[in-house]
């Protein structure tokens, strides 16, 4: 503890440095990805699971909110114009956390910050060999438009993606059945019988009019979660709620939202171990080689999904199946730092690494821009070697967790039952082809024979 006290006055007393900025975002309000009987979903159906301007918008000013904080600061940690071995970002793949990344950047990077052409003698030089093109006076010595900066996103197909998507099961074969195991767990079944959630239930089924779709007993708390997430994305959107839907029910139905959530996918730490892995010690390398001057990259940046960010604040002991329980249920919270509300659009999960002046590096996290305790010691600043300690303890071998090949073992492959019945009755009936062609061939050749004959005759 007295280590924590000491590195908090010498901060207080110097003016330590910023070296490093690992921010892991949530995608932008985006539309909805269930679709809810008894809900029209028409006027939207062709835009599913797309981000929505309103998603766009929410990531440009987070953007801005992370340049003024890290690039227009004193003094600032990044150049004022993009620099490629400052600066590198990764996405799932999907458009909506692409196009968040990239609503970010230009938050980041706005108009004015982007690259002039050079001043060449043959101009000819700057177009395309399409012939026709011209040059719109408004470009002028703007590379493009309004002097934009564009910013590469690097991308990994989501079965590869360990670092953002290993929640997943394309990415983790054992998460489907870790996720089946949940919706089964006593606390789960706990939690769906509670008198409190079933009067939430049978008020559900009433005021949307799915008694010939549920009952209390068919109705699940995750089903109800699907339809939160729509009506969610129905409020940031201003998309029409339901017309029977109550203000009161609603409300009800966002509160349950963090408790569902986090019992649907994270209920067993050797769960939350084995997927975080990936992330935190590629962070925790990363932050390792900064500090020892053998990187330049000083922003890391992340577009990735609300399991992401569920699954890192677990894995840091910022939140857990039971604080979050005990909070909905208004009972003592046993673990002081629980984030018990729903990681919602754009919420955002910043990693600062700090050096001060003897030497000594140290970690703070940002959740949505507020400052959280982490680490052992209570407080808000963490000794490099202390989080670097609790990840490599922490971790487990994602490809042993998962159930994957180990590297360089050979993978089987077997083939189903059906497609080796399917290719026996294809040879057989190939082979029977075979026969009657050769016989067919042989009576024709037997009939030309006899036909010859009588003509001779």
């Amino acid at each position: 503890m007295m280590q924590y006290v000491v590195l908090l006055i010498v901060q207080i007393v110097n003016a330590d440095t910023l070296l490093q900025v690992h921010a892991l975002w949530r995608h932008g309000a985006r539309y909805p990805i269930y679709l809810n009987k008894n809900i029209d979903q028409t006027p939207y159906l062709k835009d599913f699971e797309k981000l929505t301007p309103v998603g766009m918008r929410q990531h440009y000013l987070l953007g801005s909110w992370l340049r003024s904080r890290y690039i227009e600061s004193t003094p600032p940690l990044l150049k004022p114009t993009y620099d490629d071995n400052e600066i590198y970002i990764k996405s799932t793949d999907y458009n909506r956390t692409v196009q968040s990344a990239q609503s970010n950047l230009q938050g980041m990077y706005p108009f004015g910050s982007g690259p002039l052409v050079p001043n060449v003698d043959n101009q000819s030089l700057l177009l395309p060999p399409n012939k026709g093109v011209v040059v719109p006076e408004y470009l002028g010595d703007f590379a493009l438009p309004n002097q934009i900066q564009v910013v590469p996103i690097h991308i990994q197909e989501t079965q590869k993606d360990r670092i953002l998507h290993g929640y997943s099961a394309p990415c983790c074969p054992k998460s489907q059945q870790w996720e089946q195991d949940n919706l089964k767990s006593k606390l789960y079944l706990e939690v769906d019988k509670d008198p409190k959630i079933v009067a939430i239930k049978e008020q559900f089924i009433k005021e949307l009019d799915l008694s010939k779709v549920y009952t209390v007993d068919t109705l699940t708390i995750s089903t109800m979660f699907e339809y939160t997430d729509t009506f969610t994305s129905h409020e940031w959107n201003g998309i029409p709620f339901p017309a029977g839907l109550s203000a009161e029910l609603k409300q009800k139905l966002f509160d349950l939202a963090p408790l569902v959530f986090i019992l649907n996918n994270y209920q067993d730490w050797d769960q939350v171990r084995t997927k975080s892995s990936p992330f935190l010690l590629k962070v925790a390398s990363d932050m390792s080689s900064i500090i020892s001057n053998k990187s330049k990259f000083k922003f890391y940046g992340y577009s990735a999904h609300d399991n992401t960010i569920l699954l890192m604040l677990y894995s840091l002991n910022l939140t857990n199946v039971q604080c979050v329980k005990e909070a909905y249920f208004k009972q003592q919270v046993s673990n002081p730092n629980c984030i018990y509300t729903y990681p919602g659009y754009a919420s955002n999960i910043i990693l600062e690494v700090w050096n001060n002046t003897m030497n000594v590096p140290y970690i703070k996290l940002l959740f949505n821009g507020t400052y959280q305790n982490i680490c052992s010691g209570g407080g808000q600043v963490c000794l490099f070697s202390t989080f670097q300690k609790i990840v490599t303890e922490q971790a487990i071998d994602f490809t042993q967790g998962c159930g994957l090949p180990s590297d360089g073992q050979e993978i089987r492959y077997e083939t189903p039952g059906w497609a080796i019945t399917f290719l026996i009755v294809l040879i057989i009936l190939l082979i029977v082809g075979v026969i009657g062609v050769v016989f067919l061939q042989k009576k024709v050749k037997n009939i030309r024979g006899e036909l010859v004959e009588e003509q001779n005759v």
